[in-house]
Order: C-alpha cells, then sequence, then structure tokens
C-alpha cells in the first residue's frame, strides 16, 4: 500500500470517549429489543477514520462466535439520537452474526447487499414499530448531513493516484461550497481531473466532504454509478 493510500484510507485516530457509557446504552438496547435472546454486550470501539463513509460497522468471525466487536465513529455518539439509531442498527447485525450464525457462504451474501437482506429488515421493522417509521433503515449507518432529495453538489475524480485500482473513483460532496472548498474544486478539476456534477442522488451524501481529503467506497454498484456519471453526467465547469 502507498503512503498516500495508507494516509487517506487508513488513518485513525482514537477518541476520548467513555466506552463505558457505550456498554450501558448498548446493554440498555439489548434489554429493551433483544431481551429474549440473552446476548452479551458487544466489544464496542469509538474511532475517528478518514475518508470512511460509515457511521457504524459490526464485524464477526466463525473463528470466534461468540461475540462482535461495534465500531462507531466519533462524529456518531456525539449527538444521543443518532448514536441510538446507529448503535440499534449495529445491533440488529450483532443478533443476526450471534443468532443465526451466518456460514462463509452466508457471509458472502450478506456482503452483497451490504448484510441488509430479509432478517435484518424483519428486526428493523420490529424497532421501526416502536420507535417510529424509518427509524433504522438499510442506510442509517451512513453520515447523511442534508434532508433526501436535497441537491447538492458531488465532485467525482479517478482514485488510482490515491492507491486504488484504475477505474475506481473517489468522490466528496457539499450542501453549498464555501470559499475553501471553491479553491478545492477548482484545484482538483484543473490538477487532478476531478469533474464537478449536480445530484441529488442518497447514495453518495455519505463520506468525505469536500476538502482536504477524499473519500471512496468500493462497493460495486456505487462505482459503476460514479463511473456513469463522471463519464456521461453534466458537468460543471468550475465552482463559482
Amino acid at each position: 500500500m502507498s503512503f498516500i493510500s495508507n494516509i487517506y484510507t487508513k488513518y485513525r485516530v482514537e477518541a476520548k470517549i467513555s466506552v463505558s457509557h457505550l456498554e450501558a446504552e448498548a446493554k440498555r438496547l439489548l434489554d429493551r429489543f433483544f431481551a429474549e435472546y440473552h446476548l452479551p454486550v458487544p466489544c464496542l470501539k469509538v474511532v475517528g477514520t478518514i475518508g470512511e463513509g460509515w457511521l457504524g460497522i459490526t464485524l464477526w468471525s466463525s473463528k470466534d462466535p461468540t461475540n462482535t466487536t461495534i465500531k462507531l465513529q466519533t462524529r456518531a455518539v456525539e449527538d444521543p439520537k443518532t448514536l441510538e439509531r446507529i448503535l440499534l442498527h449495529e445491533l440488529i447485525h450483532h443478533w443476526d452474526f450471534l443468532v443465526n450464525k451466518p456460514t462463509d457462504d452466508e457471509k458472502k451474501v450478506r456482503r452483497q447487499n451490504s448484510g441488509h437482506g430479509k432478517e435484518f429488515k424483519k428486526y428493523a421493522e420490529r424497532i421501526n414499530a416502536v420507535m417510529g417509521k424509518n427509524f433504522i433503515t438499510e442506510v442509517s449507518d451512513l453520515s447523511y448531513d442534508i434532508e433526501s432529495g436535497t441537491e447538492y453538489f458531488l465532485l467525482v475524480q479517478p482514485a488510482e493516484p490515491f492507491g486504488y485500482k484504475k477505474g475506481t473513483y473517489s468522490f466528496s460532496w457539499a450542501a453549498s461550497p464555501d470559499k475553501k472548498q471553491k479553491a478545492v474544486i477548482n484545484l482538483r478539476i484543473a490538477e487532478q481531473g476531478a469533474r464537478l456534477f449536480k445530484s441529488k442522488d442518497d447514495a453518495f451524501v455519505h463520506g468525505q466532504k469536500i476538502g482536504k481529503f477524499v473519500g471512496t467506497s468500493l462497493d460495486l454498484k456505487l462505482q459503476e454509478k460514479l463511473k456513469d456519471i463522471y463519464e456521461k453526467g453534466t458537468q460543471i465547469q468550475h465552482a463559482a
């Protein structure tokens, strides 16, 4: 892995947030929504990961099937309601792994649909019946800062210079670029092959804002969308 790729995609900063508080919150939610399964409190970690679009992620291995590790981004734990929403989302994955114990083939299927298959949706509906419509969604573990359907600026550029394979695209976005963001946009268009578009697609409103760093996703469907936009979209020549 190149130095640039390491900086852009792997650098992590551990956050100074009480894990004991998160454990207490996880136990409260487990007792409320998963009591009949007697699940253990997951191993909880808070990280600040540059260039990632997820707010929460659940890790499980069949080699150690007795518990999971849930990682939460720093920005996911700053607001109590966001924490509750993201943690509940990940606890559904926690339940799915520990109760259903998927085989390696089943885990591949889960990866293909981002782990949000029939079992996930069924439990999300159960929680939403109590917490309200769309409290938990398939994308509630992603970072959203604008309302669905709102037009925003999307900056797309080849990701190969950042250590990704050829044909992969990076993206960043802004609802309304400020002066510094406009300077970044124009610099990347001029020097890095970036192209600027307007979009209303919720799929891109997560991850890195337009700024010093760029982010990407290796999800094949998202990459197909980025390629189509980059090659066929209506380009904005510069940020005015």
